[in-house]
């Protein structure tokens, strides 16, 4: 079973805790390099994963990773984000 990362915000955002073991399977698959060329940023090959450097790399090797998303969907709807003033 694929654990995305669209599952761990829904778990996240209704209050269920996230188990190591699920976090390892979901930054597994969110992470694992798709492109049959090897990646730019971090030259993963094709199934393999991307570094935690690497700027293609999932948003879960990040440890704010669900803030970080908070924060992104919270901008992209508030119109003051988008104002120069």
């Amino acid at each position: 079973m694929s654990v995305t990362l669209s599952d761990l915000v829904l778990l996240r955002s209704c209050g269920v805790a996230i188990d190591d073991d699920l976090m390892r399977k979901a930054s597994a698959y969110e992470n694992k390099h798709r492109d049959f060329a090897p990646c730019r940023g971090c030259c993963a090959v094709t199934g393999s994963l991307h570094t935690q450097d690497c700027p293609h790399g999932s948003i879960l090797l990040e440890p704010d990773w669900y803030e970080r998303i908070q924060r992104r969907e919270h901008n992209s709807f508030n119109p003051d984000f988008f104002s120069r003033n």
